[in-house]
């Protein structure tokens, strides 16, 4: 077996020890001087570090390092390095407030309209229901007139073009 054109590593230990406020027994993030990282963040450094290590090691013990160029990179920086400056803001009520409305606006059907959802300092959310019309608040009057004209559930585009529900579209640009 040969030795791979690429090597490749994502480590997400910085990322997380960055934004929990706690693991482990250990705080995350920064101390207080926004500066310092705390006991978590520090371990995962550490980690990182060792692991990095580990790869540079590897790649001089097989005679590689005058021929590979390791690059580092992250994706970081969105929690703020002062604690005092982070707002925590809690899904469950989002989720709950989102999961009754649907209820509410269909009580015939008895399946959440949030099917799964993750936040850390942003949140993501998939829908049980994968047509584009939940995700768009509209009025009464408005959703009677689309489900009539059997516009519910098609792209702006599709209805653009005079498509109707339950006809076949392939989707461009995926």
């Amino acid at each position: 077996m040969g030795t791979p054109a690429i090597f490749g590593m994502n480590f997400q230990t910085v990322s997380t020890a960055e934004k929990l406020p706690t693991s482990d027994g250990l705080k995350g993030g920064y101390l207080p001087d926004g500066v310092s990282p705390g006991p978590l963040l520090a371990r995962a450094l550490e980690y990182i570090n060792t692991k990095v290590g580990a790869m540079v090691e590897a790649v001089e013990h097989r005679h590689l390092d005058r021929s590979t160029v390791i690059i580092l990179s992250a994706k970081h920086g969105q929690s703020p390095q002062t604690p005092s400056a982070l707002t925590r803001i809690p899904d469950g009520p989002i989720v709950s407030a989102l999961n009754a409305a649907w209820k509410a606006a269909h009580p015939t059907g008895n399946a959440d309209l949030v099917a799964f959802s993750t936040n850390d300092d942003g949140m993501l959310i998939w829908l049980s229901d994968r047509q584009e019309f939940p995700a768009q608040p509209l009025g009464n009057r408005q959703r009677r007139r689309r489900q009539a004209e059997g516009l519910h559930g098609l792209r702006p585009e599709d209805r653009a073009r005079g498509c109707r529900r339950g006809q076949v579209l392939p989707r461009r640009g995926w």
